[in-house]
């Protein structure tokens, strides 16, 4: 599985890689970016003349302990409007948002002025929230939206306060839209790093075009960013005399459910792709959201051959009480003809017995579970049922499916469907869909 990690200190969750969406990418083509282009400058001196233009309107956003004023973390974000509003990532606010007793939100800016923030509204989908100053006279100008989308190879600018040591501007490429994901994102290449999670992104002109939301851990300067316009339109909805409801227990549950009404329909739309292993065809989730790898051991006298396939959607969604919203399915598939059948059956049953489930927790209940036979057109099958429910947004469910069968006595297949963040209906049409996917490779 890739590893994402979000910029704000102390928070770390995967994130969606994604298609670019046609409307932008049309607008980007419609040459409307007229206005906002500006004169060729040496790469150094653009970034302090955007800098010095940017730094009134820059924030370091911290979470604190109410009863102690301990700092518990840090983002960044940026004023967009006269009156003080302020966007940054919804990760770097999700402490307070589910639990405001016992933490307050304060903003630290480049000159030193200090203040308090109110939650105005959330968009969890794509990772991000709107604030107000508290005291709106002490707001600055805000910075101006670009109208189009970037083209691949221009230089933007990123800006935010890493490490909880100072404000910086790094400068970076825009190379696109990575080809798999659910939500859009963008990628850049450049060396934001933690703290820098909901600080802006700016072209040339000075404009807002993405939001920093995470790095690639396992690449050199590969970043991502929310596209400008979801913030933008978040903003548009925000008002400081509709502040959101504390704890947002009820608000992340009502858009985790519409995420996963959306992710089920997508899935069950059209059968699940099958991949041929020996005698089997086995389901994998598409490519276009989702991250599939397989490998094979060459079985030598006295072991057992496995094949084995892995496919994880790249896209989940952080609640503060980790990541949710996902699929992911995995298959081994077994050859004991150099075992035996009493070898090979020991090893094969000690596989699935090995799957397991996490306790149940404060978040989570414990997993209950139903075992059936089933026969897929001529393929017996053996199925394991389970779920568990969150107990904070109610409706919802982390469901998964155990598949096994076996073909004479030294071949056989397992398989494995996990469904996070789904409502029950759906986690079962999910379930069957993917029971549905297995068949006999004729």
């Amino acid at each position: 599985m890739l590893k994402i990690l979000t910029l704000g200190l102390l928070l770390v969750c995967p994130l969606s890689f994604a298609q670019p969406d046609p409307q932008s990418a049309a607008s980007a083509q419609s040459g409307a970016a007229s206005a906002e282009t500006a004169p060729a400058a040496r790469i150094s001196d653009s970034a302090q003349r955007l800098y010095e233009q940017a730094r009134p309107r820059l924030l370091q956003i911290r979470i604190v302990l109410k009863n102690r004023g301990a700092q518990a973390s840090t983002g960044s974000g940026f004023i967009v409007s006269p009156d003080g509003l302020v966007v940054t990532n919804y990760h770097v606010i999700s402490q307070l948002a589910l639990e405001p007793d016992k933490y307050r939100v304060e903003y630290n800016g480049p000159d030193g002025r200090t203040g308090s923030l109110v939650p105005l509204g959330i968009d969890v989908r794509h990772d991000l929230a709107v604030l107000a100053i508290d005291n709106a006279k002490d707001a600055q100008p805000g910075f101006e939206w670009s109208t189009s989308e970037p083209r691949q190879g221009d230089r933007l600018y990123s800006l935010g306060n890493p490490l909880d040591i100072g404000f910086a501007v790094v400068e970076g490429t825009f190379n696109g839209y990575p080809q798999r994901g659910f939500y859009p994102q963008m990628l850049f290449t450049g060396a934001i790093n933690p703290g820098m999670s909901g600080g802006p992104v700016l072209n040339q002109a000075g404009r807002i075009v993405g939001i920093n939301v995470a790095k690639h851990l396992g690449g050199e300067l590969v970043s991502f960013l929310v596209p400008a316009r979801f913030a933008r339109d978040l903003v548009q909805s925000a008002s400081r005399k509709h502040p959101l409801r504390l704890p947002a227990h009820e608000e992340i549950t009502r858009q985790l459910l519409e995420h996963q009404n959306g992710l089920a329909s997508r899935t069950l739309a059209k059968p699940f792709h099958q991949q041929v292993h020996g005698k089997y065809r086995v389901p994998l989730l598409e490519e276009t959201y989702a991250r599939c790898w397989g490998d094979a051991n060459t079985p030598k006298k006295q072991m057992l051959g496995i094949e084995r396939s892995n496919c994880t959607m790249d896209t989940s969604l952080y609640t503060g009480l980790g990541n949710t919203g996902a699929l992911s399915v995995q298959h081994e598939v077994y050859d004991g003809t150099r075992l035996g059948t009493w070898r090979f059956y020991r090893q094969y049953s000690a596989s699935f017995a090995n799957e397991s489930y996490e306790p149940g927790s404060t978040s989570m209940t414990a997993a209950e579970c139903h075992e059936d036979f089933v026969d897929q057109q001529g393929l017996p099958l053996r199925a394991v049922i389970c779920a568990r429910a969150h107990r904070k947004f109610p409706g919802l469910y982390d469901m998964s499916v155990l598949v096994t069968s076996l073909d004479g006595k030294q071949r056989g297949v397992q398989g494995r469907l996990d469904a996070s963040g789904v409502s029950f209906d759906n986690g079962l049409k999910l379930v069957r869909h993917y029971i549905e996917g297995f068949a006999w490779a004729r």
